[in-house]
């Protein structure tokens, strides 16, 4: 709902960075079908927000093919070279709870 312009207030609730730690994740993120970062939270080895990491990606995501979002995206994991460093992503199709499409963004 978040991406189809509902729910504006899902990032606040669910990307916060607290929300990361306990998963042991560097970085969440949305992208929308413009290849852009509808929402993103990143944060750092000690827990507090890494913008520097925020922007690297957001540049990472609107100038690379890796996330282009087009009919049929399929989930798909890699590699990808940060000015900071080395990142492993994985990414799926935003569905509806049913798995159904078409899909409205990535989850990254």
């Amino acid at each position: 709902r978040f991406i189809g312009g509902e729910n504006p207030s899902f990032p606040r609730e669910n990307l916060a960075p607290e929300v990361l730690e306990p998963l042991e994740l560097s970085l969440i993120a949305i992208v929308g079908p413009a290849n852009t970062l509808a929402a993103a939270t990143a944060v750092d080895a000690g827990g507090s927000e890494d913008r520097r990491l925020l922007e690297e990606f957001g540049r990472f995501v609107a100038s690379s093919s890796f996330f282009t979002f087009e009919p049929g995206f399929a989930p798909r994991g890699g590699f990808v070279r940060l000015p900071s460093g080395i990142l492993l992503v994985g990414a799926r199709p935003i569905l509806t709870s049913e798995r159904q499409g078409p899909a409205r963004g990535i989850l990254v």
